[in-house]
């Protein structure tokens, strides 16, 4: 195999002789990926992106504007400046040769002409001026190769980077950076926002290429009254009418590669709603073929697609009109130069004249020619630059650097204990971005009921303000409160996943994640990457997270496979713990009437199952992992974060469950730190309200009002508790005093003849009367 371009000598290197082995090899065989060498350690991929997205953090944080733009210029400019000052020596080494080739046809002249003998001196001077000529083309095949190779090495290290840094913030933290940014205009926000594909595809490229054009740009100036003066020096104001030519002919150019650069947007805004609606309709061909939907789906992608065809024919004719222009050009400012030098001037031409002139017209031509370009590799640059910071979530004005959330991090491995809070928050403000899912979709509301609550929420910013909480090691706290008042919100802050604006957050769920970026953070060079690749692809198996959080929300999501498999979800099997998770979630009785037990196959998103059903498979697994970890690690205290659990129950499935979970001493989650959102809590009153470590909050409109034991909140007579209220009423009228799990009794007279739990989404409906 081929050693890296690094370790090679200096002379290998210059003249390419380190990739002999590689063609070698390549004659006698089709080449592989073994025999490629090895990237240089200038070029490794992973230390290029540490480095990149390093800067790209610390941009971000001091509120500068145009992070991205900052990061690649911290990163990079050393190289780049390097390359700038090999760009000016080989421009100035290019307006050498043709006065190098003047002086040898001028010598060439005297040979041919009157006199029959030259001096010494002449014939020197002429020598000289020959063998420097072709010394100075030989280095200049060497000089510009280098030069590309360095232009090709440096793009490799900018473009893999930036690729890597666009994996990293994109994907990894992109939902936490959009919740974080402020409030976009209506117009941006409808935009559609580009794919992955393409922006790896078509926008990082242009973020690369415009580098090379600000360096151009700088070089302009000197390369251009460089060749007016060489040229003027030569054929005097002949070179006029030259250059009334090339600005013709450029002015043209620029309009046509202006109008590409608008284009390319159109084209490529059309082609992401075009793999949009294409994507749509991968994720719902069963919706689409059943309500023969298929057909004008299909008319509505053509559409996106005959508008990306249009826009693409366009610029391919803007494209290659100024390339036509540009290949002829050279032709006509030399045929307008000559025709005034001779013409109006009265010179003779010759051909140590002609020559050097024809080739420094090309050094005129090329600054001038490149103003077109420069304008269409902006507007492209301009567009590629909007697409790749909205999909990373960055901002380019600067002044609002990405906020913080005040994650505190629990130590791990540290055994819970009753004083031990599993979950704090200081003065903690929980906030949704405007664009953000801040719906707080309870299952209790009318469709109406919840459609309002989106647009209010959406109108606004919604917040969780000032919350302070702290859930001890076997406490279990009911979060109670109307619809779009914040309760799925707050259970999705505990999971980390709302952006902590003010004040401090901890939970075992943002050390995980802590631990996570910790633990994904990139190894030092791309061998070890490679390494690590390889021990990971080599160990296999499913750990069970120390930092690992429970949760089981309105909508359950299941995946095509097994009861079984969905309740474990990865974990190991325990037989007796899930046996006891079953029962416990009734489940028991459902799996019996299967043919094939928890073996049974589920469809995909649990289609062939009841709604109650689905929830109470929801509520299985994460009770499943909550009670495997604390069998894993006695003393621990799991968090559990349930979302409204029983609202798709009947009344006395619910109270089972309820009593199974949480009662004591006997409860699943006895000893776990549970945190139960809910909108009607009248299942409570199959449990202790007078003290124990049960507590409830009513949460009301993003607030907490009141944070105490049931029966103390009750006695403050808020709405939220109403129907609990009743039910504790109705349990103490019957004789049963004690407001705890004997008002469950006369409950579950009343509910007896709901129907089988195989069928239980009923709507709740009031008791009858005792």
């Amino acid at each position: 195999m081929s050693q890296p371009c690094d370790k090679a000598t200096w002379l290998s290197f210059s003249t390419y002789s380190w990739l002999n082995p590689l063609v070698e090899t390549g004659v006698q065989r089709q080449i592989n990926v073994a025999d490629i060498p090895e990237l240089a350690e200038s070029e490794d991929t992973t230390a290029n992106a540490k480095t990149l997205i390093v800067n790209l953090d610390a941009e971000e944080q001091e509120g500068n504007s145009h992070p991205l733009i900052r990061a690649v210029v911290v990163t990079y400019w050393k190289q780049l400046l390097l390359w700038e000052f090999l760009a000016l020596a080989s421009y100035f080494m290019g307006l050498l040769s043709p006065l190098l080739l003047q002086q040898v046809l001028i010598f060439q002249e005297a040979q041919t002409g009157k006199v029959t003998h030259l001096s010494t001196q002449q014939v020197e001077m002429g020598m000289a001026a020959v063998w420097t000529y072709i010394a100075l083309g030989l280095f200049l095949i060497i000089y510009h190769s280098q030069q590309s190779f360095f232009q090709a090495r440096l793009n490799l290290r900018i473009g893999s980077a930036l690729r890597a840094c666009v994996f990293q913030r994109c994907i990894k933290e992109r939902e936490q950076a959009a919740n974080s940014t402020a409030v976009n205009s209506n117009a941006e926000s409808q935009e559609s926002t580009p794919t992955v594909y393409n922006v790896i595809s078509f926008d990082v490229g242009p973020n690369i290429d415009i580098i090379w054009i600000v360096l151009a740009v700088w070089l302009f100036p000197i390369q251009l009254f460089s060749a007016l003066a060489v040229l003027f020096s030569q054929v005097k104001w002949a070179v006029v009418p030259g250059l009334a030519v090339v600005i013709i002919a450029k002015i043209i150019c620029m309009v046509l590669l202006v109008n590409d650069g608008y284009l390319r947007h159109t084209q490529l805004k059309a082609k992401d709603e075009r793999l949009g609606r294409c994507s749509e309709s991968f994720n719902g061909i069963r919706t689409l073929q059943m309500l023969a939907w298929t057909q004008p789906h299909l008319d509505s992608i053509m559409v996106a697609r005959s508008e990306e065809l249009r826009a693409q024919r366009l610029r391919l004719w803007m494209q290659k009109m100024p390339a036509a222009i540009d290949y002829s050009l050279s032709t006509l400012v030399s045929l307008a130069i000559f025709a005034y030098y001779v013409l109006h001037e009265g010179k003779t031409m010759k051909a140590s004249v002609v020559l050097p002139v024809i080739s420094l017209v090309t050094s005129l031509v090329g600054p001038f020619g490149q103003f077109p370009t420069w304008a269409n590799q902006y507007l492209i640059w301009r567009s590629a630059y909007i697409r790749v910071n909205a999909y990373m979530g960055l901002h380019s004005s600067g002044g609002r650097p990405r906020p913080q959330p005040g994650f505190e991090i629990l130590p791990g491995g540290q055994a819970a204990t009753a004083a031990t809070p599993i979950v704090s928050l200081r003065t903690c403000t929980l906030t949704w971005g405007p664009t953000a899912e801040a719906d707080d979709n309870d299952g209790d509301g009318e469709a109406a009921e919840r459609s309002e609550t989106s647009r209010l929420i959406a109108d606004r910013q919604f917040s969780l303000k000032d919350i302070d909480l702290d859930i001890n090691a076997g406490e279990h706290l009911i979060v109670c409160g109307q619809s779009g008042h914040g309760k799925t919100s707050l259970l999705l802050g505990l999971l980390g996943e709302v952006p902590v604006t003010a004040g401090s957050l901890r939970s075992p769920s943002t050390a995980r994640l802590r631990a996570e970026r910790a633990a994904t953070a990139l190894p030092e060079t791309t061998r070890e990457t490679r390494e690590e690749l390889a021990s990971g692809a080599a160990g296999g198996g499913v750990l069970l997270d120390a930092h690992g959080v429970a949760y089981a929300s309105q909508t359950v999501t299941l995946f095509t496979g097994t009861v079984r498999s969905n309740i474990l979800f990865g974990l190991e099997y325990d037989a007796g713990l899930y046996a006891q998770v079953l029962k416990a979630c009734s489940l028991d009785t459902d799996l019996a009437s299967m043919i094939a037990g928890d073996l049974s196959e589920v469809a995909q998103g649990g289609a062939t199952l009841s709604g109650g059903q689905r929830a109470r498979l929801g509520l299985a697994r994460a009770a499943y992992r909550a009670a495997l970890a604390r069998r894993g690690r006695p003393g621990s205290a799991p968090l559990v974060l349930l979302d409204d659990p029983f609202c798709a129950l009947d009344r006395r499935v619910a109270t089972e469950i309820c009593q199974a979970l949480f009662a004591p001493p006997a409860g699943l989650l006895v000893g776990c730190a549970v945190v139960v959102a809910a909108a009607d809590p009248w299942w409570l009153s199959c449990l202790p309200l007078d003290g124990g470590n049960l507590k409830v909050a009513i949460l009301r409109e993003g607030q907490i009002l009141a944070l105490d034991t049931p029966k103390k909140v009750l006695e403050q007579g808020f709405d939220e508790l109403q129907k609990l209220s009743m039910e504790v009423s109705r349990g103490m009228g019957s004789g049963d005093g004690t407001g705890s799990a004997g008002m469950a009794m006369p409950m579950l007279a009343a509910a007896s003849s709901v129907s089988n739990p195989q069928d239980d989404e009923v709507e709740e409906a009031a008791p009858p009367p005792l």
